[in-house]
């Protein structure tokens, strides 16, 4: 009895250290495949490089195509397709962490984002 109750005890332990309140003060656990950069550096990365970018959607261009300012005031174009707004509403003001890849061509470069939330108005 004493036996299933320490294994019992030991498992909810596990369970419940995986989750919860982490006050990160805006400094984000990122997946350590992803780079935490800015829309300068992003332009000197290669092609499907995985990249996190914090800033604002300032202009809609078309499609699903935006430009994207970052921190510093840097602008990058952001390929977002609707499904990736995950039912989130955000406007210019709305501070906002892209999760994608860098996405080069002879002539540009953008982020194809996978995935974006809502961040800290740090």
């Amino acid at each position: 009895m004493i036996k299933k109750f320490m294994i019992s005890a030991a498992l909810a332990g596990v369970v419940f250290a995986q989750g919860g309140f982490v006050d990160t003060n805006d400094k984000i656990n990122i997946d350590p495949r992803y780079k935490l950069i800015n829309a300068t550096e992003a332009k000197t990365l290669a092609d499907d490089t995985k990249v996190v970018i914090k800033g604002k959607i300032v202009k809609k261009l078309g499609g699903d195509k935006y430009e994207f300012v970052d921190d510093k005031g840097d602008k990058i174009t952001v390929e977002i397709d609707d499904d990736d707004f995950r039912g989130q509403t955000i406007n210019k003001n709305t501070i906002i962490r892209i999760k994608g890849e860098i996405d080069k061509d002879e002539n540009s470069t953008k982020i194809d984002a996978d995935w974006l939330e809502l961040a800290c108005n740090k």
